[in-house]
């Protein structure tokens, strides 16, 4: 009786680990109906991916303009998305754009300082 209890348990939270991580993958999907977009959900997520952004090694600076354009696509998104949301979401959602902005301006002069100090040494980078 014990067994069959954890094993519906189990199955239990693997269906609702299987259903957050599909809704999360459906939000971040191009194109979403604005009517369909979880903004607090969204939002949430933007934060958390300009984090991850954030802490990319330096070495990896130049690698990442893709890993940019794509969220800056999903930025503009959910800014099209969540125009009508509350004044407190769209309030994070400029602070998020604004930091994106800052932290690409960041790496670019980073990159250029790496590549004049390597060029100083004679090794290109």
């Amino acid at each position: 009786m014990f067994t069959w209890i954890r094993i519906i348990g189990a199955v239990a939270v693997i269906v609702f680990a299987l259903w957050g991580v599909g809704v999360g993958l459906w939000q971040q999907s191009p194109g979403l109906p604005d009517d369909q977009a979880d903004c607090s959900y969204r939002v949430e997520l933007m934060r958390a991916r300009l984090l991850a952004l954030m802490d990319r090694s330096p070495s990896r600076a130049d690698t990442g303009t893709e890993a940019d354009e794509d969220f800056a696509n999903l930025l503009r998104e959910t800014h099209a998305a969540c125009g009508d949301a509350s004044p407190d979401l769209l309030h994070k959602l400029e602070r998020i754009d604004d930091e994106h902005a800052r932290e690409r301006e960041r790496r670019r002069q980073s990159a250029a300082a790496r590549a004049e100090l390597s060029a100083l040494e004679g090794f290109p980078r």
